[in-house]
């Protein structure tokens, strides 16, 4: 039988996962959020109950499963650890915070985290979210790695250490990205430029890398091939835009010495 769950938190990951569990079949007792912003439309959804009261939060789950931001994780844990039973197995979904923000107050812990970017508006294949896995005990992974299982076809058991390493990697290929594109987009508009142009640009470098390959061979663009006349016509025409032009000449910059010292 499936073990019970309570989730704490209705922010992007809460609210994927608890539609991934209830889709599978996994009883999801409760959602508790200190406010009831997001709640309502996730009862809606799911039927699960929620609550925004903690001292109706359900106190005999077998998992309490904290998605709230990094900052708030340890002072949650311990609002938990006065109310809910010992052996209760506590995790958190984080990529960067450690499982031991937990072990001054239970016994068994861990982190249950989904590699992927959220938002409650789309929709999400849980089957390909690769779910890596975190535990103080080999049985708390083995009852995780389980827990994984009934939503996702990637779930890969982890040190705590790397899952850190990895939540870096994690942020360059996403949060930085994506941050490249609304500078783009910020520029397209300004200019007049459609920014669905770049659209079949932006496939097709995810689908090189798609067979494994090492990205840096295949890095293409001015600052590779040092073609000064394309970098410098780039630079004057970022005049007008003195934010991006700092930001082009040390990408640049930082492109050029990376092959140079490789």
């Amino acid at each position: 039988m499936a073990e019970s769950i309570v989730i704490i938190g209705s922010g992007n990951v809460s609210f994927h996962l608890a539609h991934a569990f209830f889709m599978a079949g996994i009883p999801v007792r409760q959602v508790y959020n200190r406010s009831q912003r997001g709640l309502s439309h996730l009862a809606t959804m799911t039927r699960i109950p929620v609550t925004s009261n903690l001292n109706q939060l359900i106190t005999d789950a077998d998992i309490y499963l904290i998605a709230v931001t990094d900052d708030a994780i340890q002072h949650l844990s311990l609002k938990l650890a006065e109310i809910i039973m010992p052996e209760a197995l506590i995790v958190h979904t984080s990529g960067s915070c450690s499982m031991e923000v937990f072990s001054s107050a239970f016994k068994h812990y861990g982190a249950f985290y989904p590699l992927q970017s959220f938002k409650k508006e789309r929709k999400i294949d849980f089957k390909e979210v690769p779910i890596f896995i975190s535990g103080n005990k080999d049985v708390v992974i083995t009852r995780l790695t389980a827990l994984a299982a009934h939503i996702s076809d990637r779930v890969i058991p982890i040190s705590d250490k790397d899952r850190a390493k990895l939540h870096i990697p994690a942020v360059l290929v996403n949060n930085f990205v994506n941050h490249l594109y609304s500078i783009a987009f910020d520029l397209c508009q300004r200019e007049g430029i459609q920014f669905e142009h770049l659209f079949p640009l932006m496939k097709e470098t995810i689908n090189r890398l798609s067979d494994g390959t090492d990205p840096s061979e295949l890095q293409t663009g001015p600052a590779i091939r040092k073609d000064n006349n394309t970098l410098d016509n780039h630079r004057k025409k970022l005049g007008e835009h003195p934010e991006i032009l700092d930001l082009y000449n040390y990408l640049t910059s930082h492109i050029i010495k990376y092959y140079e010292d490789r």
